[in-house]
């Protein structure tokens, strides 16, 4: 089976060239590897020119940085029309083991009765510890394949996602307007929607070299992030209107909740916060989205 991996960097040229030493490592060895340049400025682009002339490179430099939504949207197509079997997609700060793909390949035989969607390894932190930006949520029956270390899910995020190349077809690519966080939940749970399953692969490793060990978390986030949450709202509102009137209303109404826990609980900053959540929330509302196929 040909797989070909997508990885998107912008602005994090060290961890970049560990990714992808990493990659090249792998004991089931790639097809071909896709980089996306988010406009880098640091260095990236002289640095990925190196590889222009290797075959085993796909380099595209794109001329805005797009955020991992539009670095997504266009390294799947792109893994898609050079033809494979699987895609295996993460950012530039995803460290993968030498075994990481041969543990995913290896499970599609366990697997082989299900309608696959995507597979994604357990993300660990730095420090060995689960990475809290990257625990996925399970189903109801999520332990049907527990004694293979195999985990059934209802989302995932694109750090190490493993997406069968016919499910790209049928669904499309990721929704590239989300600029960055919420595109990749909305993607997988896409994916399931179509009636596919997803699992976590316990014995697929993969590290997530974040500064910090913190999850999606507006009240413990400090100052200077706090705008990004924004997008998060704001994407997170556009995903469940798409989905229907019932779980439209039932976001908008889980967002004021959020609010009222800002302004009554106990963080900093809670205007600016409470206020971010409520401007994603009414950009989200009439934000117009369209997604797009694959040749």
């Amino acid at each position: 089976m040909l797989v070909n991996a997508v990885v998107v960097t912008y602005n994090r040229l060290e961890l970049l060239k560990l990714c992808i030493s990493k990659l090249l490592e792998q004991s089931y060895k790639l097809n071909k590897l896709i980089i996306v340049n988010n406009a880098s400025t640091d260095g990236t682009t002289e640095y990925l020119s190196e590889f222009s002339e290797d075959d085993r490179f796909k380099i595209i430099n794109l001329e805005n940085n797009l955020g991992g939504a539009g670095g997504f949207y266009y390294g799947i197509k792109s893994a898609y029309e050079i033809g494979c079997d699987y895609l295996w997609i993460m950012d530039d700060d995803t460290i993968v083991t030498e075994s990481s793909l041969e543990v995913l390949v290896s499970s599609l035989s366990t697997l082989h009765r299900e309608k696959i969607g995507f597979l994604t390894s357990n993300v660990l932190f730095k420090d060995d510890m689960p990475c809290m930006m990257n625990i996925p949520g399970t189903v109801y029956r999520w332990n049907e394949y527990i004694a293979d270390g195999i985990v059934e899910i209802s989302h995932t995020s694109f750090v190490a996602m493993f997406i069968p190349s016919a499910v790209v077809k049928e669904v499309g690519l990721p929704i590239k307007k989300y600029f960055i966080w919420g595109d990749d939940g909305e993607y997988s749970t896409r994916i399931l929607r179509q009636g596919y399953k997803g699992f976590l692969i316990g014995n697929s490793t993969v590290y997530h070299y974040m500064k910090e060990n913190i999850g999606v978390d507006i009240f413990n986030t400090p100052k200077d992030r706090i705008n990004r949450f924004y997008y998060f709202y704001r994407n997170t509102t556009v995903t469940y209107r798409i989905r229907g009137l019932r779980s439209f209303i039932k976001i908008l109404l889980f967002h004021d909740l959020m609010i009222l826990r800002v302004l009554f609980g106990r963080t900093d900053h809670k205007i600016h916060k409470a206020f971010t959540i409520f401007r994603g929330t009414v950009a989200g509302m009439f934000m117009r989205v369209k997604i797009d196929k694959v040749d």
